[in-house]
Parts: structure tokens; C-alpha cells; sequence
């Protein structure tokens, strides 16, 4: 899986920007705590390279994100997707392990 392409959302986004599509910035991105662990969870599944609907089984069938409920699930992980995407693979291995 290259950094541009989220298997949360079908559009695809520039990896070195915290813009969205309408080039506004993206306030969740500095708007929820760390998630060390889940942060973990979600940078394996990018080394891994997880398609779009391997993800979406992880996240909200199986919980892996140990959400309540799968909207929390599917919102965590799109948040923490867009934090580790701009990231440089060996970044996701330094935050996984």
C-alpha cells in the first residue's frame, strides 16, 4: 500500500498535507489524544498493506481498534490513518514497534 491511497476513503489525498479536498486543514488531526496502541494496530495494517475491504473487517468486524461501537471504530481509524499516511514506512515501523 503506497501513502496515497486510504483504504477508508475512495478519494486519495496529497501524503505530505494535512488538507483535506477542499484544501482546508483537517482539525481532527490535532483534536484526539495520541492512541498509542491503536496507533500501533493501524501502522501494522498500512506495512501490511491492507486493501480496503481487509480493512474495513479488521476495523469493524473484528474490532481490532477495540472500539464500542463500529462508527467510533471506523472514525478512530480514519483518524489515525490520516496521521500515520503522510508518514514514511519506516515510520509506521517505529511506531508499531
Amino acid at each position: 500500500m503506497t501513502c496515497e491511497a486510504s483504504p477508508l476513503r475512495k478519494r486519495s489525498r496529497s501524503p505530505s498535507s494535512a488538507l483535506g479536498a477542499t484544501g482546508r486543514y483537517s482539525a481532527n488531526l490535532t483534536a484526539g489524544s495520541l492512541k498509542v496502541a491503536e496507533s500501533r494496530i493501524v501502522a501494522d495494517l498500512l506495512l501490511k498493506g491492507a486493501d480496503r475491504e481487509e480493512w474495513r473487517r479488521l476495523v469493524t468486524d473484528d474490532n481490532v481498534l477495540k472500539a464500542r461501537t463500529p462508527a467510533t471504530a471506523t472514525r478512530l481509524g480514519r483518524l489515525i490513518w490520516d496521521r500515520l499516511s503522510p508518514m514514511h514506512p519506516d515510520l509506521w515501523t517505529l511506531v508499531r514497534d
